[in-house]
């Protein structure tokens, strides 16, 4: 499995699932590509994946494809009614991850299926958690950080 696949999966089993136009947005690829690593991830029985709304097609992790991961998460396509918002969250998780100095300050995201898993039982599924966190690791280098005094 090469470091691109592990890079998709794991960014699919966070996000819920993912259209493949962001997927290949996600990993730098041609759509064409995106959709090759997709239907290789189906045959290895890793992934799902369907025309669920308009737009392009979704993927989404199977069980197989999120104990490879390392993710305790239930298996299941995304909800229709969340295509929306998912791919919303998405977009804003691409953009984040794509701004000067995201890498290079060490930031991550920290995804609303990672923050609800780690809670548990103690928050109901219907409590609203944030979509996201960025974890920005180096202060001095986030967005819309104040200089330090004297500069």
């Amino acid at each position: 499995m090469s470091e691109r696949d592990v890079a998709g999966l794991l960014f699919t089993a966070e996000m819920y699932g993912v259209q493949l136009d962001q997927l290949a947005v996600h990993l730098a690829v041609s759509e064409v590509r995106a959709r090759a690593l997709s239907a290789r991830w189906r045959e290895q029985g890793y992934a799902d994946s369907a025309r669920l709304g308009p737009g392009r097609p979704w993927v989404w992790l199977t069980r197989g494809g999120l104990l490879a991961c390392g993710r305790p998460y239930r298996p299941a396509p995304p909800a229709l009614s969340r295509l929306a918002h998912l791919r919303a969250v998405t977009a804003v998780r691409i953009a984040l991850e794509s701004a000067s100095g995201y890498t290079a300050a060490g930031a991550y995201w920290r995804s609303e299926r990672r923050l609800r898993a780690r809670m548990g039982s103690r928050v109901p599924l219907r409590e609203h958690l944030p979509d996201g966190e960025v974890h920005w690791p180096d202060p001095a280098g986030a967005p819309g950080a104040e200089p330090p005094v004297g500069e």
